[in-house]
């Protein structure tokens, strides 16, 4: 039998048709979703990337913040101290340069062992004695213990230079660590950049500038401000392994969707260089 009059849509036709529908749309929906997230977790990854590699050129051009008090040392053996009052000239101290602590004490309990979870980090100047003595002929200094490392950061007569910052789209460093000459994965939660005050060749010119070294940090206890004071002061006795480690420090990265990466400082030809790798070649130490 032939149907005559208008053609059309049946009932179960239609409900198809809107079943489908739904479905390309909600995977559309999906997707987009994932697009998001993807697009923002890598724009968040690489804010904190170009401010790695920003702390690393202030470094290497010596472009820090100014003091609002001068440096002095009053001695031929004292620490850097900032006098309340301003006085002439600033040749007694040099800024050494700039410590990179993960969390600082607002609520991320980073430890040694890993898996911090932080969403915070602080850059903290560190400066030193120019002269092992006190004598405009004495020599310049040419370790960390003779440059009498101190962080200006608020504490003592120190004026408070640190910039706490944080990273962006959801984004948290869930550890950090180091590898050794010997394949050992190392868990520490502050790196600094500094000047090379020696005359090693193991140093990374950054642009034509000065030296800039890569320094770990091991931390023993969960870092609070005060921790990461002490720990600029131990680079005094900071040893040699600790300076430009040969596979570099890497920074564990997660965000939503479970998105990771890895920030890698040190491990390229130089040691400063920054390299980015993505989810399917993350290191293992990076492994929760």
């Amino acid at each position: 039998m032939s149907r005559h009059g208008k053609s059309g849509f049946t009932v179960i036709e239609t409900m198809i048709f809107l079943v489908v529908s739904a479905g390309v749309f909600a995977g559309g929906v999906a997707a987009y979703g994932d697009r998001q997230r993807e697009v923002a977790f890598t724009q968040g990854v690489r804010e904190f990337q170009s401010q790695l590699e920003t702390v690393i050129s202030d470094v290497s051009s010596g472009n820090y913040v100014p003091s609002p008090r001068t440096c002095k040392t009053p001695s031929a053996s004292s620490d850097p101290i900032f006098p309340a009052i301003s006085v002439i000239g600033n040749g007694e101290c040099i800024y050494l340069g700039k410590a990179l602590a993960v969390a600082d004490g607002t609520g991320c309990a980073a430890t040694a062992a890993g898996k911090e979870n932080c969403t915070n980090f602080s850059i903290i100047p560190i400066v030193g004695r120019r002269l092992v003595g006190n004598n405009a002929t004495d020599p310049n200094v040419s370790t960390f213990a003779e440059a009498k490392t101190l962080a200006v950061d608020g504490s003592g007569s120190a004026p408070d230079l640190k910039v706490k910052l944080g990273l962006t789209n959801g984004l948290s460093i869930y550890r950090v660590f180091e590898r050794d000459a010997s394949g050992n994965i190392n868990g520490l939660v502050m790196t600094a950049f500094t000047s090379s005050l020696s005359n090693s060749s193991n140093f990374d010119t950054l642009n034509g500038s000065n030296a800039v070294d890569l320094v770990v940090m091991p931390i023993s206890s969960p870092l609070t401000d005060a921790v990461a004071r002490q720990a600029i002061k131990d680079l005094r006795t900071a040893p040699a392994t600790a300076i430009n480690p040969p596979h570099g420090v890497a920074y564990c990265i997660i965000g939503g969707n479970n998105q990771r990466a890895v920030i890698t400082v040190g491990a390229g030809q130089r040691n400063t260089d920054v390299v980015v790798q993505a989810t399917d070649a993350l290191d293992p130490g990076c492994t929760i």
